[in-house]
């Protein structure tokens, strides 16, 4: 197989790709990597070029600069992978090394001591070796949004490992004649290359999108000044929790807080005092909970705590703890008084989402009847107001 005629062809697929990276963000403004991944795509054409070019260009084109681009391209995609997953790249350092590392080897087997196998072999070891990596990265992302798609570019990555080490070892023990005129072997690895650098690019794409599209979610569901959920995505996992003590009587807390006087915070310190209390209070409430409650903003100054699992008389802990906290919160500003009225309740057999709301909302409201500053719970008998400091 003459080797231009596969080199040209794989750099017509990269540069539809390429054109591909400046289209999609038109539609789809915000996607992750998707410079990154411009920029590889550039050094892989720029690659494939030379590399077509070897019986008309010199070999340091050819062999150095166009090595020297591949190995950029697939640290680059590297790198690109780290910025979709949001992820540190703690290999890139290392890998820029050894990509810099190897290039005086190719000199030497190129005009010292001409061999094509030990060019080869280098080649396909410093691919496998960040092709290995990026897969890692890949594996260890924990996220369940992208968990499908980060395993399935992480398959691509692996399959590249494996091509490169079986072209390694087929090189040995089968040397190819020259880099012009390829054998079988070296034209079944070109074309395998082929197929799996297009299937990483168009992977980082769809991960790139898979992520902007959890993004979103993200943002539709959570609070942007607190990062807590907002009311319709707390509400929806209150229904999701009251279903599941449905089916297996399992019990479930509910407590609502709301600031005393906030409206004066505001009036008198302004809305960026007024917004610097609501981020503390959402601290206390991180700090106080457990990792498996919902936490939410509730409404402008009232937060919302789904406690699974979770009795009265722990329920009430929870709240005067909160309660006493937040109270905390005005010795930083002696000036400003920072207090909350909180409402709390147990799920009942047969009660609905929105009966359940009520039932604490008016626990809360009793709270700031009783004078402010405390915890009532809805109990099954009446409810009572606990003591306040």
């Amino acid at each position: 197989m003459y080797l231009p005629f596969v080199m040209w062809g794989y750099a017509a697929a990269l540069a539809l790709l390429l054109v591909a990276c400046n289209v999609i963000p038109r539609s789809i403004p915000g996607l992750r990597g998707i410079r990154e991944l411009s920029w590889a795509l550039a050094l892989a054409i720029l690659s494939v070029v030379l590399l077509g070019l070897r019986p008309w260009a010199p070999a340091l084109l050819t062999i150095l600069v166009a090595n020297a681009a591949l190995y950029a391209s697939f640290l680059l995609i590297y790198r690109t992978t780290a910025v979709v997953l949001r992820q540190d790249a703690p290999f890139l350092g290392w890998g820029v090394g050894l990509c810099i590392a190897v290039l005086p080897a190719f000199g030497y087997y190129t005009w010292v001591r001409p061999d094509i196998v030990p060019r080869i072999l280098l080649s396909s070891g410093v691919l496998a070796v960040v092709a290995f990596w990026t897969g890692l990265l890949l594996f260890r992302h924990r996220s369940a949004d992208l968990g499908y798609s980060a395993r399935t570019v992480a398959g691509f990555q692996v399959s590249a490992v494996a091509l490169h080490v079986v072209r390694c070892i087929l090189t040995v023990l089968y040397p190819p004649r020259d880099f012009v005129h390829l054998g079988w072997i070296q034209t079944g690895f070109s074309y395998g290359q082929l197929i799996l650098g297009i299937a990483m690019c168009c992977g980082i794409i769809w991960l790139s999108v898979c992520e902007h599209r959890s993004e979103l979610e993200r943002m539709a569901l959570t609070d942007p000044l607190t990062r807590l959920l907002n009311r319709r995505a707390f509400e929806e996992v209150l229904g999701r929790q009251m279903e599941r003590c449905r089916r297996s009587g399992a019990t479930l807390g509910l407590i609502l807080v709301d600031l005393d006087h906030f409206k004066e915070i505001n009036d008198r310190h302004g809305h960026f005092v007024g917004d610097e209390v609501i981020r503390r209070v959402s601290g206390v409430l991180i700090r106080i909970t457990r990792p498996l409650d919902a936490l939410a903003r509730y409404g402008g100054e009232e937060f919302a705590v789904l406690l699974p699992d979770v009795g009265e008389e722990q329920a009430e802990q929870i709240a005067e703890r909160l309660r006493a906290e937040i109270e905390q919160l005005s010795q930083d500003a002696p000036d400003m008084k920072v207090t909350a009225s909180i409402g709390a309740a147990i799920r009942r057999s047969a009660e609905t989402p929105s009966e359940f709301l009520e039932r604490c909302d008016e626990a809360l409201y009793r709270s700031k009847r009783a004078g402010r500053n405390l915890v009532t719970i809805s109990s099954s008998a009446s409810d009572r107001p606990s003591l306040a400091v």
